[in-house]
């Protein structure tokens, strides 16, 4: 039943990337009762991850956010720190899209903080991308274009082509809301390139 649960895993978080958050659903479904079954915190915290996608990009935020947060309790209980890290920055990515901004920035800044003692280069990218609109949401654009920055210079550094175009239009809307918008249109025409290469 284990190995049948990891290969919904792999066959749920397949269906993501080719965008079938539909029919990932069930699949992650059923591989969570088999995890449970067999009684692997790790297994499941995994799938539980995976339906949060699936969940958030079907339009259900909510749900999403639930599943975020019961993996993260089952990471924390495992002591995994990296993984711990990882999962706060998907939960706080749950909770923008729940309008949850409060809680959102908390468990962003965590996985931030985590992320740079581990050094961990994607989630610091992928958290310090979200706390920065998340801050922007909020009002505070010299944060937020700080963050960006540091998005932006990791992504760079690891040649993550789309986070160097989130980074790039998160600091073009710091500047849009300030009083350059000479540098904010050249920010948003790099951004569009970079997307317009990646697709």
């Amino acid at each position: 039943a284990g190995l049948q649960a990891d290969l919904l895993a792999i066959q749920g978080y397949s269906l993501i990337y080719q965008g079938n958050h539909a029919a990932a659903l069930p699949v992650l479904k059923r591989g969570l009762r088999l995890a449970h079954r067999v009684n692997d915190p790790s297994l499941t915290a995994r799938l539980l991850n995976a339906r949060s996608y699936a969940l958030e990009d079907s339009g259900d935020p909510e749900a999403a956010v639930k599943d975020a947060a019961e993996a993260l309790d089952l990471y924390r209980q495992a002591e995994d720190t990296r993984q711990v890290g990882f999962m706060l920055g998907n939960l706080g990515a749950s909770e923008m899209a729940a309008g949850q901004l409060d809680t959102a920035r908390g468990h962003l800044t965590e996985a931030l903080d985590i992320a740079r003692e581990l050094n961990d280069q994607y989630t610091v990218l992928h958290a310090a991308i979200n706390l920065g609109m998340a801050k922007f949401l909020s009002g505070s654009l010299d944060a937020a274009a700080s963050l960006f920055a540091e998005g932006l210079r990791v992504a760079r550094r690891v040649f993550y082509p789309r986070a160097i175009a989130y980074g790039l239009l998160g600091l073009a809307m710091t500047r849009t809301s300030t009083a350059a918008p000479d540098r904010s249109a050249r920010l948003h025409g790099a951004a569009d390139q970079t997307l317009a290469a990646v697709g």
